[in-house]
């Protein structure tokens, strides 16, 4: 859908005041490719905000109870650390 509609990531003020209030709070928040796109989508906005959080939720429940790619019991903090480690080490 992304690619159909030419959709394109730009980073907005609203990004980096996120990034920045995420830091400051001491969280650790990273996105992987099909979460950004999610994100993306919503801003656009191609998707409603509960659409999206539909989506995510559902993607995240995958990503945790895979038990190909992701270690029984890891935290959705743990799964993000382990995709993180995964796309630096390509």
């Amino acid at each position: 859908m992304a690619a159909a509609k030419r959709v394109v990531d730009q980073r907005t003020r609203l990004d980096d005041w996120a990034e920045a209030v995420t830091e400051a709070a001491g969280d650790d928040v990273c996105l992987d490719p099909t979460q950004k796109l999610l994100m993306l989508l919503t801003k656009k906005p191609m998707l409603s905000g509960r659409q999206a959080a539909r989506l995510l939720n559902n993607y995240m429940e995958e990503c945790l109870f895979d038990p190909v790619g992701v270690v029984a019991g890891a935290s959705f903090l743990d799964v993000c650390k382990m995709q993180e480690a995964e796309v630096r080490g390509r």
